[in-house]
């Protein structure tokens, strides 16, 4: 399966409970969960998550999608591997489709906040995430 060959579901996936212990996360807030091809959205997606979430969809395509959550509950590394890469391609849309460069730099910050925050643990600073997105 190519990786674009995604799907679209307003279900939860079945990884949402443990997502939903581990980080507090709610489907119902808009929380969005990629599981295997499937996208996961209460809401339809703006591009730039959609192109977050594509990677997701590839990342889990190459690796298996239930080894690929295993790892990503299991080993924060591996998690924020698999998030910066995500954030890095939702931060080029925004390169590529905003004209005002203020817009695309605040939008750098708040890529870095949601990188850097409860979501994924607390892994890094939002200054360490803002080199990370924007390498």
């Amino acid at each position: 399966m190519h990786y674009m060959d995604y799907k679209t579901s307003d279900i939860p996936p079945p990884v949402y409970e443990s997502a939903k212990e581990l980080w507090g996360v709610d489907f119902d807030k808009g929380t969005v969960f990629t599981y295997g091809s499937t996208i996961h959205s209460k809401t339809p997606l703006s591009d730039d998550l959609l192109a977050h979430e594509l990677v997701h969809v590839r990342q889990q395509t190459l690796i298996g999608r239930d080894e690929w959550w295993m790892k990503y509950f299991a080993d924060p590394e591996f998690r924020l591997e698999q998030e910066t890469e995500a954030y890095r391609a939702q931060y080029k849309w925004f390169v590529n489709n905003l004209s005002a460069r203020e817009g695309v730099a605040k939008t750098l910050v708040w890529l870095a906040s949601l990188l850097s925050g409860e979501m994924y643990g607390k892994l890094i600073t939002r200054s360490e995430a803002i080199k990370l997105i924007s390498k």
